[in-house]
């Protein structure tokens, strides 16, 4: 027995020495796919960095990101958890379907509140006396809203319903054009994939009810459907990580004006020719397929001839609807104010803009800390 357990040391001390190796002659990984995000590289070692403690601290975290087989060992917890029953991994749930859906058991309605009253200050500081301008708000539901009956038996999620409701009805009592999305998603949900099951955003399927929602009449536009994409891993399957959900493919609407539109950025400079952004299928973040990476400000001329102009506060919901606003406006300014510095009237003075839209998904809205800029 003695020499059953001297064996059995023996080969555990040879295979963390194995794997002690492997680590240390293996080149360091810079990004985890299936985490989507940076790892920590080999700390640098300097007489400070000693002294206060850093250097153990950073080394700690370069062992922990650079750990031989991490994923297969995230993968793997996670796949136990799943298959245990488990309901969720403390961060998303394992919802049916194979939806992956982030945990908010609760939403701060206060804060939502006050973001909208800051929405509604600029509305009337800025366009409620122009009779022919119209302002609008978009504030879309999430998965766990829309798809409410897939959540695991039991789990506690903030009822999204209830807070869009009494959000919808402020911004309609102070003149927003404001049509409740959740219940238009709810009728929807099963003609069509409104939402990725590996991330946290709706595909432009949903996006584009919403757009139907918010225009309040048939559309006149013939689109042609293609899949650009069948490989998309997300942020919910990031925080997931598990190797059973497959990866959700990306669908794009189509019409020949999309291929037209200009996009220039804050200085001037044209980015590109064309809503879309093919490059981005092939990165980190397919999801930037829409539009692109998110920006402080960005301008489409649209080409249209419409004849009005459109300034959009957003986040990134609005990436995927904003290809069908682009038929009804000659140009359309995307302002995220995450990134914002100007103030609004340099903002303003940068262009003449008829109508006002903000596009929001609730979630994003109920942790937003930047609607204060619309009051300077």
């Amino acid at each position: 027995m003695k020499q059953v357990k001297t064996i059995l040391a023996a080969l555990l001390i040879l295979v963390l020495g194995v794997v002690g190796l492997i680590q240390l002659a293996a080149p360091d990984r810079s990004f985890s796919s299936l985490e989507r995000r940076p790892l920590a590289a080999s700390p640098t070692l300097s007489l400070d960095k000693w002294l206060s403690g850093s250097f153990a601290r950073d080394t700690e975290k370069w062992l922990a990101d650079q750990f031989t087989g991490r994923d297969f060992w995230l993968s793997l917890k996670a796949q136990s958890q799943a298959s245990t029953g488990q309901k969720d991994n403390g961060r998303v749930y394992f919802a049916d379907d194979e939806y992956l859906m982030e945990m908010h058991p609760t939403l701060d309605e206060a804060k939502l509140s006050r973001n909208l009253d800051d929405m509604i200050y600029f509305y009337n500081e800025y366009f409620r006396d122009r009779p022919t301008a119209t302002a609008g708000l978009l504030l879309a539901p999430t998965a766990a809203g829309v798809y409410r009956e897939t959540l695991p038996s039991g789990a506690v999620e903030a009822d999204q319903s209830a807070i869009l409701t009494g959000l919808t009805a402020q911004a309609a009592a102070a003149g927003l054009q404001t049509p409740e999305l959740l219940p238009f998603l709810r009728e929807n949900a099963s003609q069509e994939t409104l939402y990725f099951r590996g991330d946290h955003h709706w595909t432009q399927h949903g996006a584009y009810q919403a757009f139907l929602a918010w225009l309040g009449q048939p559309d006149p536009q013939a689109y042609d459907l293609s899949t650009v994409s069948k490989t998309f891993r997300g942020t919910t399957l990031a925080k997931a990580s598990l190797w059973t959900v497959p990866p959700d493919p990306i669908e794009a609407y189509q019409i020949p004006l999309f291929d037209q539109v200009e996009l220039y950025d804050e200085e001037g400079v044209l980015l590109r020719l064309g809503v879309y952004n093919p490059v981005a299928l092939d990165s980190y973040d397919p999801y930037e397929y829409f539009i692109g990476e998110n920006r402080a400000w960005l301008r489409l001329e649209t080409g249209s001839e419409a004849g009005r102009n459109l300034l959009l506060f957003k986040d990134s919901y609005a990436n995927a609807l904003v290809p069908f606003l682009c038929p009804y406006y000659d140009s359309i300014t995307m302002v995220d104010l995450r990134y914002l510095s100007l103030s609004m009237e340099d903002l303003l003075a940068r262009g003449s803009y008829s109508d006002v839209l903000f596009v929001y998904n609730v979630v994003t809205l109920a942790d937003e800390n930047s609607t204060y800029k619309l009051l300077r």
